[in-house]
């Protein structure tokens, strides 16, 4: 990083599928692609706007070979750029995000697993 440079981590090139809720309305979300992540924040495309200053949770999927199980990168912050590109809407949001995996197995092996006072 340069000395006029203001990201304080590294930056991913990330093309994956997110959500943002916006906190004071939890009821509306809006779906969006991400272009670069980092640790304290993120870069996302989606169709409408969202304002400066508004606080906004983000859930990034991060789908491999097992799309059953994603893996999710969750944070908290708050819009602090929107730039129109043509009928898009480019979102720069501070937050910190934290990684959570979601394991789902098929019912037919958790039928298989066995409690530990059976053991």
């Amino acid at each position: 990083m340069n000395s006029t440079e203001r990201r304080q981590s590294r930056r991913f090139f990330l093309q994956q599928p997110a959500t943002v809720s916006l906190i004071n309305n939890g009821a509306h979300q809006i779906s969006a692609l991400t272009e670069n992540v980092s640790l304290g924040g993120v870069f996302l495309f989606a169709g409408v706007p969202i304002s400066e200053g508004s606080r906004v949770e983000v859930n990034i999927i991060l789908r491999d070979n097992e799309p059953a199980n994603p893996a999710h990168l969750r944070g908290a912050g708050h819009v602090v750029r929107v730039l129109q590109h043509g009928e898009r809407y480019g979102i720069a949001i501070s937050c910190n995000l934290s990684r959570r995996l979601s394991i789902k197995l098929p019912s037919k092996c958790v039928d298989q697993v066995k409690s530990p006072q059976s053991l």
